[in-house]
C-alpha cells in the first residue's frame, strides 16, 4: 500500500484504469466460462439420458427372458462412445444383470441408486430406470469421463487469456493517452507549487482554462497566490514602518513567531549580543541567546505568551563570545491586524551594572548574616555559660555526698569496724544514686548543646522544659538572693516544638530577668516568677508561658527596639544584643507569639503563646 501511495499521479491513474478494466474483463470472462461449463454439463447429462434410454430399450427383451449375454452385447456397443468408461444393467430386484467397462479402467460397480445423475469430480454417473408397458423391469447405469468437457474448458481458457492480454495492451495504450487530460493540469499545478516554495515567487501563475473541478482547483490556486503576494507586499510595508520606530530605541527589540523563530532583531540588540541580524533571522532565538539548560524555561514562557500573558522578568542572555549579559525583558504577545496572537514582541534592556550592584549588596548582606550567626553562636555559648554556674552547684552537692559516704566506708575498713552487708549495700546504693544524678545533669547539658537550634518538632510538655531550665539557674538565683516563684498548671496540652530550643528561650528570659532584678531598685525584694497555663483565643486552644521580674522595667522609647539584632542596654561583657531576637525567632518557628509588657519601676513580663491541636498531630507523625 505504501508503494502505491508513493507512485506519481500519472502512474496512479494508469493503475486505477488498468486494474478496474482488467477486473471487469476477468469477471466477464469467468462468468462466460462458468456459464459454458454449466451448459455443457447439462447437455452432457441430456445426451447420456438419451443414450441410457436407448440402451434400456435394447435390453428390455434380455431382461424379460433373462438373457444376460444379450444384455452384455448391447452394453459392449457403448465402445463407440469414447466418453463412456463403464455401464451396467440391474434387474428389477436390484441385482447386477450385465456390465461393461473399458479394459484400461479399474471399475467397481456402485450400489444401485434411484433414477438420478451426479458428478463426482472425474466422472458423470447416471442411473435411469427401464420400463416395459409402464412397469419397471430394471435400471441402466452409465459412467462417463469428463475429458471432452475439460478439453472444451481449456480451449475457452486459452481464448480468454489471449483476449484478456490483448485487451490489456489496448487499454494500456488508450489509458496512457486519456489520463493526460486529468494528470497534466495537476502536474502543472504541483510544478508551480514547488517553484513558489523554493523561490518565494508569488507572481507565478498556472495556465489553464477548464470548467471542471481541476479548473476550479487551478483558479483557486492562482487566487491564493495573488492574495499571498498582496499580503507579502503589505507585510514589507509594515516591517518598514516598524523598523523606523524601533531602530533608535535604547532597548533592544526582538520579534519572534509562535515557534520563537526570529522575524526581526533591532540594531541595538545586535550591539548587545554580538550576533548579526543575518545569523539570527529565520532561526530559533533561544538557540542563540540562551544556553541549552535554559531552553525549557523559555519554551514555557513562549507558551504563556501565546495564551495572551504579558510579563517582565530578568534573565541572563548569552552573547556570541560566550559571556553572559544580565537583561530585563518585557515580553508581550504580538498580534496581527485581526487580533490573533502570532508571536512575541520583546524589549530587552542591559541591566548588568544594576546586577553588579545587587550582587555586591548580596555579598555584604551575606557577610552581615555570617557576623550575626557568629554573634548568635556567641550568645548560645553565653547561655551555656549561664548554665555552668548552676551545673557546678548541682554537681557539687552529689559529689560531697559521694565523698562523705566513700570516706566513711574507708575509715571503717581501716579501723576494722564490722560493717553489716545491708549497711554497705545502702551506702553503695546512695553513691550510685548520686552518680546517676551527676550523669543526668551532664547528659542534659550535652543534649542542650547538640539539639538546640534544630528544626525537628516533637510533642513537648512545657512544664518539663520549665523544670529543666530552673534546675540550671536555680543555684544562681539563690546565690544572688533572688526569690524564684513558680505557678505551673498541671496536665497542660502538648505543643509542637524543639524542647532544647524552647529551653534556650527560657534560659535567655530567666537570665534577662535576673539581670533586670540585680539592676533594679534595691529597696524592692528581688523576685522572678514563671507561670504556665492555657486558654482559648479565637476558637483555638493555646498554651502560655509567662516569665516576669520585679526589676526596673523597660522605658517606652526603647521597648520597640528590644528585638532588633545587636540592640542591648547591658555592658559589652554581659550581652550581645541578640538574645531576644533569637528567642523571638525560635518562638515564631513554633508558630508561637512573643509579647512583652513592661512598666518602669515595676518590672517586666514576657508572655509566650503556642498553638496546640493539628500541629502536635503533625509532629507525632
Amino acid at each position: 500500500m505504501r508503494l502505491i501511495k508513493d507512485l506519481s499521479l500519472k502512474s496512479k491513474l494508469l493503475l486505477v484504469i488498468m486494474v478496474t478494466s482488467s477486473i471487469a474483463l476477468l469477471l466477464a470472462c469467468v462468468a462466460f466460462i462458468a456459464f459454458d461449463w454449466i451448459s455443457s454439463e447439462k447437455a452432457m447429462v441430456r445426451q447420456h439420458q438419451v443414450l441410457a434410454k436407448v440402451v434400456g430399450e435394447n435390453c428390455t427383451a434380455a431382461l424379460f427372458f433373462g438373457d444376460a449375454q444379450a444384455a452384455e452385447r448391447t452394453l459392449r456397443a457403448l465402445r463407440a462412445e469414447p466418453s463412456v468408461v463403464a455401464a451396467g444393467v440391474f434387474s428389477a430386484e436390484g441385482d447386477l444383470f450385465a456390465s461393461y467397462h473399458r479394459p484400461d479402467e479399474v471399475f467397481e460397480m456402485p450400489a444401485l441408486r434411484p433414477d438420478s445423475h451426479y458428478f463426482d469430480g472425474e466422472y458423470l454417473r447416471l442411473f435411469q430406470h427401464i420400463h416395459r408397458e409402464g412397469e419397471k423391469v430394471g435400471t441402466v447405469y452409465l459412467q462417463s469421463d469428463l475429458e471432452e468437457l475439460n478439453a472444451r474448458l481449456q480451449r475457452y481458457a486459452g481464448i480468454v487469456a489471449f483476449f484478456v492480454l490483448g485487451s490489456f495492451v489496448v487499454a494500456l495504450v488508450v489509458a496512457g493517452f486519456l489520463q493526460r487530460l486529468i494528470s497534466q493540469p495537476i502536474l502543472d499545478l504541483a510544478r508551480a507549487a514547488r517553484q513558489v516554495s523554493a523561490q518565494k515567487d508569488y507572481s507565478v501563475r498556472v495556465e489553464g482554462k477548464r470548467r471542471d473541478e481541476v479548473g476550479n482547483l487551478i483558479e483557486g490556486f492562482n487566487e491564493m497566490l495573488a492574495q499571498i503576494q498582496d499580503r507579502s507586499l503589505a507585510l514589507r510595508e509594515s516591517e518598514e514602518r516598524f523598523r523606523l520606530v524601533v531602530e533608535n530605541l535604547w532597548e533592544g527589540v526582538l520579534l519572534t513567531d509562535e515557534n520563537d523563530i526570529v522575524l526581526y532583531i533591532s540594531p541595538r540588540l545586535v550591539q548587545l549580543t554580538g550576533y548579526s541580524a543575518e545569523e539570527m533571522m529565520g532561526k530559533p532565538a533561544y538557540k542563540f541567546l540562551l544556553p541549552p539548560d535554559k531552553w525549557p524555561i523559555l519554551d514555557k514562557r513562549n507558551k504563556q505568551r501565546i495564551e495572551g500573558e504579558t510579563e517582565r522578568y530578568e534573565m541572563e542572555l548569552q552573547r556570541q563570545d560566550g559571556t553572559l549579559l544580565w537583561s530585563e525583558i518585557y515580553a508581550t504577545p504580538y498580534r496581527n491586524s485581526s487580533g490573533q496572537i502570532i508571536g512575541t514582541l520583546g524589549a530587552i534592556a542591559d541591566i548588568s551594572e544594576r546586577k553588579q550592584a545587587e550582587e555586591a549588596k548580596v555579598v555584604a548582606e551575606r557577610e552581615l548574616e555570617e557576623q550575626q550567626a557568629l554573634a548568635m553562636r556567641s550568645d548560645r555559648l553565653r547561655s551555656l555559660g549561664e548554665m555552668a554556674a548552676g551545673i557546678a552547684h548541682e554537681l557539687n552537692q552529689p559529689l560531697v555526698g559521694v565523698r562523705g559516704l566513700a570516706e566513711h566506708i574507708l575509715i571503717g575498713i581501716e579501723r576494722g569496724w564490722e560493717l553489716p552487708e545491708e549497711k554497705l549495700r545502702d551506702r553503695a546504693q546512695r553513691i550510685v544514686e548520686q552518680a546517676d544524678r551527676m550523669v543526668h545533669i551532664i547528659e542534659h547539658v550535652r543534649m542542650f548543646a547538640r539539639e538546640a537550634g534544630k528544626a525537628e518538632l516533637v510533642p513537648v510538655q512545657v512544664n518539663d522544659v520549665v523544670h529543666s531550665s530552673l534546675e540550671m539557674l536555680e543555684a544562681q538565683f539563690r546565690s544572688h538572693g533572688i526569690e524564684m516563684e513558680t505557678d505551673l498548671t498541671e496536665s497542660l496540652p502538648l505543643i509542637a516544638a524543639n524542647p532544647f530550643s524552647l529551653e534556650e528561650v527560657l534560659l535567655n528570659l530567666l537570665s534577662n530577668a535576673r539581670d533586670a532584678v540585680e539592676e533594679g531598685p534595691q529597696e524592692v525584694a528581688g523576685r522572678v516568677w514563671v507561670r504556665t497555663g492555657s486558654n482559648v483565643v479565637l476558637g483555638e486552644k493555646q498554651v502560655q508561658i509567662e516569665v516576669g521580674d520585679s526589676g526596673g522595667g523597660i522605658p517606652k522609647e526603647i521597648i520597640d527596639k528590644v528585638f532588633d539584632p545587636f540592640f542591648t542596654t547591658k555592658d559589652p561583657d554581659k550581652g550581645t544584643g541578640l538574645g531576644l531576637a533569637v528567642a523571638k525567632a525560635i518562638v515564631e518557628e513554633f508558630n508561637g507569639a512573643f509579647e512583652i509588657q513592661s512598666r518602669v519601676g515595676e518590672g517586666t513580663t514576657v508572655r509566650l503563646e503556642f498553638p496546640v491541636g493539628d500541629q502536635v498531630a503533625m509532629a507525632q507523625r
